[in-house]
């Protein structure tokens, strides 16, 4: 979990993490950040593929 404190607003945001793997090696990784209350807010999506 990350603490993130700014101007006009405290949040807490936990990251979401998803692991794709096929059978003939390649494998997908990705992760995205919700807001406690489950709500998208601008975040960023993190995904890393491997072939």
């Amino acid at each position: 979990m990350t603490y993130i404190k700014g101007h006009l607003r405290e949040t807490q945001d936990f990251v979401h993490a998803k692991l794709l793997t096929v059978d003939d090696g390649k494998v997908l990784f990705g992760s995205h950040n919700l807001t406690i209350s489950g709500v998208n807010t601008d975040t960023q999506e993190i995904v890393f593929f491997k072939q």
